[in-house]
């Protein structure tokens, strides 16, 4: 039997080459297929901390006579106790995140990818989509700040603020996001390249003194430092990666993109990504930081491989969104002619496109439908309950 993530691929693929010229449609049947497969899994077999911990505690909101919010994350146990009092179906829980996540996620692309097709593959590619099936917590304050990176171009600094309010209210680290509406205002020049290098030097220097401070505030403390602390832990696989798409996206920015907004912002986020990233290999915590802007990287790959010619041939309307217009830089038009391309105009942003297509299809079908995978084997909530979670609460 063919696995449901494979057949996921299948149907994406085959409805972005239908959909191709309609960016509103591709998406909506996209999200669609994923929101599908999200929300209607069996929450207590598929997923991990979905179908283990936030069950868990979903039983236990169930069977406590009086209930007591619980701080500093008290948004999913107070949607928890809302869906007891309408339902008492845990499944409910499930199907209203992934409702919530797709949604945003959706609205964040309509409005901002230059290329929708590569910012699904992507989304999937780099795991943010199975992510989303087992954190909960982090899937809901993830979504919120879909909404405030819109609210950020669109000048709206109270909506921001409430937006990434409400997110720590789901997941109390998304404050690391809070800075960001002041961030994406600043200026990229040349010297940027040189100071972020420089950064990463000073911070892996200074990695162990970094890393007791900031356990100190998420974790255990810096007890742990000294077991995962290491050079080689520092250069990680995904940290490599970060590094290669910004060195491109510079050399892009510089040469086609200067002075769009959005694509301005987004280095800066893959920046600071970046170097959270460096340390996440003392404590998990700190990847999920370094995700809460990561993440836009779904917005920043298209932007990055814009074909060089296709700037000389906008038309005076599409270039004053993609470079003029903060609130509607990075919106490609809806609808869009389509022209026939030969070998001549292929060139290294097609090129590129192709390869992060296919790594974003091996890597995401050979993590969900591996046999270590908390996603296979995957069942449909009608086939069947687990109770393992019960023997876990008595």
């Amino acid at each position: 039997m063919i696995s449901i993530y494979v057949i996921q691929v299948i149907l994406i693929l085959v409805f972005g080459y239908l959909f191709r010229a309609d960016k509103k449609k591709f998406l909506r049947v996209t999200f669609i297929i994923l929101f599908v497969v999200m929300a209607f899994r069996n929450a207590t077999l598929v997923g991990n901390d979905s179908a283990t911990s936030y069950y868990v505690e979903f039983l236990g909101i169930k069977r406590a006579e009086s209930f007591e919010i619980s701080w500093p994350n008290p948004g999913l146990p107070l949607v928890m106790k809302a869906i007891q009092f309408f339902t008492g179906d845990y499944q409910w829980a499930i199907i209203i995140t992934a409702l919530w996540v797709c949604f945003a996620y959706y609205k964040l692309l309509v409005r901002y990818s230059e290329n929708a097709f590569i910012s699904i593959m992507w989304f999937m590619g780099m795991l943010f989509y199975t992510f989303l099936f087992s954190a909960l917590k982090q899937a809901w304050a993830m979504a919120f700040l879909c909404f405030a990176f819109d609210a950020i171009f669109r000048k709206k600094p109270i909506r921001f603020l409430l937006l990434v309010g409400f997110a720590a209210l789901f997941h109390f680290p998304a404050l690391i996001f809070l800075p960001a509406y002041w961030i994406a205002k600043l200026k990229i020049n040349r010297a940027f390249p040189v100071l972020m290098f420089g950064t990463l030097v000073l911070v892996f220097i200074f990695r162990s003194q970094i890393i007791s401070l900031m356990t100190s505030t998420y974790s255990k403390g810096a007890e742990d430092v000294e077991v995962y602390s290491s050079s080689v832990a520092f250069f990680g696989t995904k940290f490599i990666l970060m590094l290669i798409i910004l060195g491109y996206a510079f050399y892009r920015y510089f040469k086609v993109s200067k002075g769009n907004e959005v694509f301005s912002a987004l280095l800066f986020f893959m920046g600071l990504a970046a170097v959270i990233q460096t340390f996440c290999f003392y404590n998990n915590t700190f990847e999920r930081l370094a995700d809460y802007y990561y993440q836009f990287s779904i917005l920043f790959m298209p932007l990055i491989l814009i074909r060089e010619s296709s700037a000389l041939e906008l038309d005076d309307k599409s270039r004053s969104i993609q470079t003029n217009n903060a609130l509607n830089a990075g919106v490609t038009l809806t609808k869009k002619s389509i022209r026939n391309y030969t070998i001549n105009d292929v060139d290294i942003s097609t090129v590129l496109a192709v390869v992060i297509t296919l790594f974003c299809v091996w890597r995401f079908i050979s993590y969900a439908d591996s046999e270590t995978s908390f996603l296979t084997p995957f069942y449909f909530f009608w086939e069947g309950v687990s109770t393992n979670a019960y023997y876990l609460l008595f």
